[in-house]
């Protein structure tokens, strides 16, 4: 693979801190002029040479290749994946920000980040690192009017009320995450950065010193290469999508399904880990709940049914936050719940429609559902049976 001269002088920390794209969380380690000592036992066949080597091409690794490149660094991102594969490729594409440009078109003008943060404390707060949370809401709504006024990602005109919030502040791509996705690409791919497809990340290098200076990566082919850099962007994500990880770390959870990007498997976190890191968190997840049928069905995960567990019995206030009722329902036997719809609820499923008939629907969904006491089944024209799913395994990571 060839590689590009370096369009400048190397990044200093001091600029490296300032360019993170903020409601991404990434890691940098790595010092300049840093020499390699423990890659002498695996055999490499081919070595490059960096200012910026970035791991993980999902939202997080992406904006931090082209913020990098655009400062002058050579930089290279490495994704073990043929495609940009993080959860941003396959997530909706809300972003939660104060004092947006796409809020205000919304004419939603007096948000605030002081008042964000205030949210953020409220919504287990408690459980988060302050500092963190404070940068969030300082700069997230400064994320949402890079991508929609400098990079020219399409929004939608309504800024959606998620949560307990009193504010709306999730602005939404106007089709899915990809519409962000794709355009930082873009703008990386201008600013010079590359990108290596199929080179998956095995083992941080360091030096005599113990500082970070650089990675082993194999390609698809199994050839393995070392990357030698001034400094390292670990963005892989969190591990979802390694069951022994779960197993270790949050075994309450083993039995709920996830819905991140398939490279969520933990490998940069565990390179990390081997160095001697802290493992820093709660054992928390972003939960969601979802309905195991069809593409656009969560929506019958309706606040205005009645949820009720296996026996029938409701068991929480449907207008509660989601992401809390989440935690009781992943204790539930089989991890799931019910929701009891009326015919006019069932008439109101648009959205549904779309995926499969009215009839299929009710079928389908009554099917699934028959366990209920039989006295609520008579009152029903229809229930559902839902799941939790987690969206997130990095403990002190916020997800909008």
């Amino acid at each position: 693979m060839q590689t590009m001269e370096s369009r400048g002088n190397a990044l200093s920390r001091r600029q490296f801190a300032g360019i993170m794209a903020a409601g991404a969380v990434a890691a940098m380690v790595g010092l300049p002029s840093c020499s390699p000592k423990d890659a002498s036992n695996a055999k490499v066949e081919k070595k490059y040479d960096y200012d910026v080597v970035v791991l993980g091409g999902g939202g997080a690794g992406t904006s931090a290749a082209g913020k990098a490149a655009e400062a002058g660094a050579k930089t290279v991102l490495l994704e073990k994946m043929g495609w940009l594969a993080g959860s941003s490729s396959i997530c909706l594409g809300g972003f939660y920000g104060a004092g947006n440009a796409v809020q205000k078109r919304a004419g939603i003008e007096d948000d605030t980040p002081e008042a964000l943060l205030e949210y953020f404390l409220a919504s287990n707060g408690d459980k988060l690192d302050y500092d963190v949370q404070e940068f969030c809401a300082y700069h997230f709504g400064e994320t949402i009017d890079w991508l929609s006024e400098e990079l020219g990602v399409p929004f939608q005109d309504e800024v959606l009320l998620k949560g307990k919030d009193t504010v709306k502040r999730q602005s939404r791509c106007k089709n899915s995450g990809m519409d962000a996705l794709s355009a930082v690409y873009r703008f990386a791919q201008d600013q010079g950065a590359e990108f290596m497809f199929n080179m998956a990340a095995e083992k941080l290098i360091v030096d005599d010193s113990g500082a970070v200076c650089g990675v082993l990566a194999r390609e698809s082919n199994g050839r393995l290469s070392q990357f030698n850099a001034k400094s390292v962007v670990v963005a892989t994500g969190g591990f979802c999508r390694n069951a022994e990880m779960i197993e270790e770390y949050m075994p309450d959870f083993k039995q709920v399904p996830t819905e991140v990007g398939l490279g969520c498997t933990g490998e940069g976190l565990q390179m990390g880990l081997d160095l001697g890191a802290d493992y820093i968190g709660h054992g928390g997840v972003n939960g969601i709940l979802w309905c195991p049928a069809a593409t656009g069905q969560s929506k019958l995960i309706d606040k205005k049914a009645m949820w009720v567990d296996a026996s029938g019995k409701r068991f929480v206030n449907e207008a509660g936050q989601t992401h809390d009722i989440f935690y009781q329902v992943a204790q539930f036997d089989g991890a799931k719940f019910y929701a009891v719809y009326d015919q006019a609820m069932v008439d109101a499923l648009k959205g549904c429609r779309q995926a499969i008939s009215k009839s299929a629907l009710r079928k389908a969904c009554l099917q699934r559902a028959i366990r209920l006491p039989r006295r609520l089944n008579r009152s029903a024209s229809m229930a559902r049976r839902c799941k939790p799913r987690s969206t997130s395994t990095t403990p002190c990571a916020r997800r909008a």
